[in-house]
């Protein structure tokens, strides 16, 4: 059995991160961060290499877990016989976690708009939900997770949750310190 120092496995997990497109840089003095491609996150610098390492592996994870979810939605409409509509949802939801950033310009709703973006922030940073075709189910999801919240015992008003997002607001959930967003998806159909 071979053993690694935390060096060299920082190296190693930076090297398979490089394969997908993150990169990790900094320096000691000004302190190290990360970026996909043009993305690179509004986090504060981290102390060291191997922190700023983990911060894109975890990105890489959230990443994963939100395509995951996509392809369980897939499947699930596939199963009700809608895959065309489940395979442009997995495709809009491909397209908003490349084209993420941190601060996207307002989106002026129009023919351009291919979808819905159910999306948030949190303490832990950016999350998405998923990528919807029509915008009640995008608010049928917001609201399901809303109503999670609530079986975990936090307080969450969903009259007046349903009634922000309808009205193209995000919602902020105090007591989890969460924003909700839908927005649209401006991607031209090829």
């Amino acid at each position: 059995m071979s053993f690694m120092t935390g060096h060299e496995l920082c190296q190693a997990v930076e090297e398979h991160l490089a394969t997908l497109g993150y990169r990790v840089f900094g320096d000691p003095s000004d302190g190290w961060t990360w970026e996909l491609g043009e993305y690179e996150p509004k986090l504060q610098p981290c102390d060291s290499q191997g922190e700023a390492a983990a911060a894109a592996l975890a990105d890489l994870v959230q990443r994963t877990d939100e395509l995951l979810d996509a392809a369980e939605t897939v499947v699930e409409r596939w199963e009700r016989g809608d895959l065309a509509a489940a395979v442009r949802e997995l495709d809009l939801c491909v397209k908003a976690l490349r084209e993420r950033t941190d601060d996207a310009d307002a989106v002026e709703i129009d023919d351009s708009v291919d979808g819905w973006l159910l999306h948030g922030d949190g303490p832990t940073g950016p999350w998405t939900v998923g990528a919807y075709l029509d915008l009640d189910d995008a608010h049928e999801a917001a609201l399901e997770k809303a109503r999670a919240w609530v079986e975990e015992g936090h307080h969450v008003d969903l009259e007046h949750f349903a009634l922000t997002l309808t009205e193209h607001k995000f919602v902020h959930v105090i007591g989890l310190d969460v924003s909700v967003l839908i927005d649209p998806l401006p991607f031209k159909s090829a």
